[in-house]
């Protein structure tokens, strides 16, 4: 009996979702997967946005450990110039 009524609700269910749109499940299906397409997408190009922004705040550290180096060279030659005298 249980089985039956399952059934029974899940057609029920498919019938008033046939009614409610008025398409065939193909076109319904379409629709859902453009809309999956295009939610996709907008995920992919907030991933890549999220990306180029960390490979940006990666190389700009990598600046920062650049500039000190050579600052700290630069005081080293200093150093050795004033020793040196």
């Amino acid at each position: 009996m249980s089985e039956l009524s399952g059934e029974v609700v899940y057609i029920h269910a498919f019938d008033l979702a046939y009614d409610m749109k008025r398409q065939r499940i193909a076109r319904m299906l379409g629709q859902d997967m453009a809309d999956w397409h295009g939610v996709i997408n907008v995920k992919l190009r907030t991933l890549a946005e999220l990306y180029q922004l960390l490979y940006q705040d990666r190389i700009n550290s990598w600046m920062v450990v650049l500039e000190a180096t050579i600052v700290l060279l630069f005081i080293l030659d200093v150093l050795l110039l004033l020793v040196g005298l």
